[in-house]
């Protein structure tokens, strides 16, 4: 059997009778990483059965760092792509698990974000999400206060969790206080929140003019119909 001759290359190996799979793909990949063959390296990337120690090879060659990139893991391979190769796609993966999963601890999302502090492009992805523990946000909130583009971030913050909370209130008093802001994702919130008011929903089946003003119509129409 040969791995090789699945991709129609011209490095074969012979393997032992019950060789793994895993076992043939760490020695085709090493052929292959030998004389340089990167289009065989990049459908081992994507293959399923690529063990990690492939994989973190590939990576520490500087080779099929895209394909690496779009993998979603293992863990150790994402971590030495946004630790020693700066790969935007694995530095924002791994900042958004750390950040937004209450399985990771907050010392872990300090330290990361720590070390990519300089990346506007992150701590504006981060700004997007919920953190998982005050801790974390704290954390964040630190690293961002040191950023040039701190207020504008902190513009994008405010506006999802007052979307967030436009999502999932029941309050009339905070509902009507959420409603007055006028930014559009909020109004798209309310207009599917099934505790809206109905005189707010009238409103918002009105809007023009916004971002987001159709679709914005259509669910405060569908949430008035289901009253």
């Amino acid at each position: 059997m040969s791995i090789a001759n699945v991709h129609d290359e011209a490095i074969t190996i012979s393997a032992a009778p019950g060789a793994s799979a895993a076992a043939l793909i760490r020695d085709v990949a090493r052929q292959h990483m030998a004389v340089g063959n990167a289009d065989a390296l990049r459908w081992l990337c994507s293959h399923p059965d690529t063990p990690e120690d492939v994989l973190l090879e590939i990576c520490d060659h500087g080779l099929c760092l895209d394909e690496l990139g779009h993998r979603r893991g293992p863990r150790r391979l994402l971590e030495k792509l946004a630790d020693e190769r700066h790969y935007p796609e694995a530095i924002i993966s791994l900042a958004l698990e750390l950040y937004v999963s209450a399985l990771e601890p907050e010392g872990a999302f300090a330290a990361f974000v720590g070390r990519h502090a300089d990346h506007a492009w992150v701590l504006e992805s981060l700004a997007h999400k919920e953190a998982s523990s005050p801790e974390k946000e704290a954390a964040y909130s630190l690293v961002l206060n040191a950023h040039p583009e701190a207020a504008r971030m902190r513009t994008i913050q405010d506006s999802c969790r007052a979307e967030r909370r436009a999502r999932q209130s029941n309050d009339p008093a905070e509902i009507e206080s959420l409603y007055a802001t006028r930014d559009p994702a909020v109004w798209r919130a309310l207009a599917g929140n099934p505790a809206t008011p109905n005189a707010l929903l009238a409103e918002l089946a009105k809007a023009r003019d916004i971002q987001c003003a159709r679709e914005t119509r259509n669910l405060a129409a569908d949430t008035l119909s289901r009253r």
